[in-house]
């Protein structure tokens, strides 16, 4: 692989990173809308609007690879978006079970894992030794610093919880950690459902797309799939709730939800492209890389937006270590090596 390629590749999945990180922000202090309204405004638009009207506008020749033999195939990976839905749906199951630092310390670690390994266990992919000592230590400080991030939100949380005289919560029952886990698991069947559409990608170049817009024909697929999982549960609670109203009273929900939308999207799409550019071992590294760049993002958006007032310097002390162990993870990715010629 040329080293411009690399750069190129790897500097699409930091920007991936950066929009992945930072999509949920919107949703913050918004008010009066339910969060199943928000939720489903931004599956509407994330994993059904903005994929379908880019490839009507730019790549119209992606939907005719929707026929004949890639039937079957196109089916296949919108089972795993289907799979990535629930996983997204029992994340946030988890929030209120075992509260946000276990559950995005379990989750994120088991997306980053599977989601990077998984594909090689597929014999999707191959890696040479040099590869999988990469790959072994980026993830390895990957996992090392997602379990101090989850250590020292706990820390800030029981910090806030001393100055206010209440005793902390201990909620994380074994239900909850299993929760977590599963949705783990489901969510990195994206990874996987991409990887699987590999061979649609190259026959949507072979039919004049460009490369930057052929992920599409994998993206529609496994993002219908997460949509339809997403929008049957969104509505059933609102059906339940009887919160339609908020669709007409809060006119923000809309500008919100369409933001997150366009910022998950945008990340997504970006993604697919950097790991295009890498060839065939971008989804193993590209995947780690974009993992620990949207956690750094997160973690930065949650300083800015006033996260950790109140916490002590002990907390702070394993949040700046945590996040110094993802830098070092991600530039060790970023040094990917080649497969060996045949």
């Amino acid at each position: 692989m040329h080293l411009s390629s690399q750069f190129v590749g790897f500097t699409a999945i930091l920007l991936a990173g950066l929009l992945n990180g930072s999509f949920a922000v919107p949703s913050k202090r918004i008010v009066p809308c339910k969060w199943d309204n928000l939720w489903s405004i931004y599956c509407l638009c994330s994993m059904g609007l903005f994929p379908i009207v880019m490839a009507l506008l730019f790549a119209p020749t992606v939907f005719t690879q929707f026929s004949g033999q890639n039937i079957i195939p196109a089916l296949r990976i919108c089972a795993f978006g289907a799979c990535f839905g629930f996983g997204i749906l029992l994340f946030g199951v988890s929030l209120s079970r075992v509260g946000l630092a276990v559950a995005n310390a379990l989750v994120n670690g088991i997306v980053a894992l599977l989601g990077s390994i998984s594909p090689i266990a597929m014999g999707l992919v191959r890696l040479d030794r040099n590869g999988y000592l990469l790959l072994g230590i980026g993830l390895f400080l990957l996992l090392a610093s997602i379990v101090l991030c989850g250590a020292a939100s706990v820390a800030r949380d029981n910090d806030r919880e001393s100055l206010t005289g209440n005793p902390a919560k201990k909620s994380r029952s074994l239900a909850g950690v299993a929760i977590a886990c599963a949705a783990g698991v489901l969510s990195s069947m994206l990874n996987i459902g991409f990887t699987l559409g590999s061979p649609l990608i190259e026959q949507s170049k072979n039919h004049g797309c460009s490369p930057t817009l052929a992920t599409l024909v994998v993206w529609i697929p496994v993002l219908i799939g997460a949509l339809i999982v997403n929008i049957g549960w969104t509505v059933a609670l609102i059906w339940n709730r009887k919160s339609w109203k908020f669709f007409f009273d809060s006119p923000d929900c809309w500008t919100r939800g369409s933001l997150m939308g366009f910022l998950w999207f945008s990340a997504i799409f970006v993604y697919g492209f950097g790991v295009s550019v890498l060839g065939p071992t971008g989804v193993v590294y590209g995947w780690a890389g974009l993992i620990v760049v949207s956690i750094l993002t997160s973690n930065s958006w949650g300083i800015f937006t006033g996260e950790w007032e109140g916490a002590s310097l002990r907390s702070r002390v394993k949040m700046l270590i945590s996040t110094v162990l993802l830098v070092i993870a991600f530039a060790i990715l970023a040094v990917q090596r080649p497969l060996p010629a045949n």
